[in-house]
């Protein structure tokens, strides 16, 4: 796997939780909530283009020191952060609103979880700084929607 692969499967993991949350403001009655799971949507689309700018400019610079450190990476993701979206979705459906805020919180702890692994790998400094704001981001996601939960 390459760099270039896990910055692809950064930029699909937000991907897929801007379509997740997109999915939530149909789900949800709520015009607070709603508005609060379009402003998440809008989130994971600005972490998106982040990622999408990241490969473009750091593409061929961003290098991991090890095979294994790639390995590794790509096996953390695979089905960790967001599953298919199919099957989120359908899964919504079913759920509690507590249920499906407590799901989003996973999600988010994932993402900062792998965002920070692919974080230890890397050497260039703006990237490394890069995705320290972005997993700052994906907490203050996780403080929102704890509070959300709590209005909920």
């Amino acid at each position: 796997m390459t760099v270039r692969e896990l910055i692809e499967t950064a930029i699909n993991i937000e991907e897929a939780g801007k379509k997740f949350y997109e999915k939530l403001t149909a789900y949800v009655e709520n015009e607070k909530f709603k508005e609060f799971f379009t402003r998440m949507a809008q989130e994971e689309e600005k972490h998106m283009q982040r990622f999408k700018a990241l490969g473009e400019k750091y593409g061929q610079d961003i290098y991991i020191e090890s095979d294994e450190a790639l390995l590794y990476l790509k096996k953390y993701t695979e089905g960790r952060v967001f599953p298919a979206l199919e099957d989120m979705l359908s899964w919504v459906e079913e759920k509690s609103f507590e249920e499906v805020v407590d799901y989003s919180i996973s999600m988010e702890k994932e993402s900062i979880i792998f965002y920070t692994e692919l974080k230890a790998w890397l050497r260039e400094e703006n990237t490394r700084k890069l995705l320290d704001a972005i997993i700052d981001e994906e907490r203050e996601h996780i403080r929102m929607l704890v509070a959300m939960k709590e209005e909920g």
